[in-house]
């Protein structure tokens, strides 16, 4: 008999983005890491969407150019090597104000030195400016843990963030499958639509 699995928070961070993506979306990667959550917006757009990924570790950045590299939309790709709490000058420098999707997971780089996490002061100030540069129609998705230092007060923080938006503007969700108090979630602010 087979069973039924429920949904990892990454599936189901993708889940919601496929329900908001469209072919000509603009999105970004807030923590490109291994690559994989760029790979799936790359694989998700038409040919007038684009990408933008940033990471703060150079090493994160050629992962993510290596396992990009062969996919068909690889020219609609920028990465960034900078932090996401300064993702609106970032933006602004490319002529971008606005965005469809933000994708983020949180944490440290895999394989690679823990001690460079994501904190809850980083990810506040880039969610403040990226709920401002959401588009009508769009989401955010954030992967939060809470099985490294400091990753409990970044889950918090988020889970706060998203609470006090405008029930008006914005229908916020909190996903996390039973498992323990350090099992990982995944959090979605959508914009309404106008």
């Amino acid at each position: 008999m087979n069973s039924v699995q429920p949904y990892s928070p990454l599936e189901f961070a993708q889940m919601c983005v496929h329900r908001h993506i469209t072919p000509d979306a603009v999105c970004v990667d807030a923590t490109c890491g291994n690559g994989h959550d760029t790979m799936f917006l790359l694989s998700n757009i038409g040919g007038k969407g684009c990408v933008i990924g940033f990471d703060i570790q150079q090493q994160a950045i050629e992962r993510t150019q290596r396992l990009c590299s062969s996919r068909p939309n690889y020219a609609r790709l920028t990465l960034i090597h900078g932090s996401h709490d300064d993702i609106q000058n970032h933006l602004a420098a490319r002529g971008i104000h606005s965005f469809r999707i933000l994708m983020m997971n949180c944490g440290y780089l895999p394989h690679a030195e823990k001690s460079i996490t994501t904190t809850a002061h980083t990810t506040e100030a880039m969610l403040l400016q990226a709920v401002s540069m959401l588009e009508h129609g769009g989401c955010i998705t954030v992967v939060v843990y809470r099985g490294h230092e400091g990753a409990s007060e970044e889950a918090d923080a988020v889970i706060a963030f998203a609470s006090m938006l405008s029930k008006k503007d914005f229908t916020c969700a909190r996903y996390q499958p039973l498992g323990g108090a350090a099992a990982p979630e995944c959090v979605v602010i959508a914009r309404r639509e106008e």
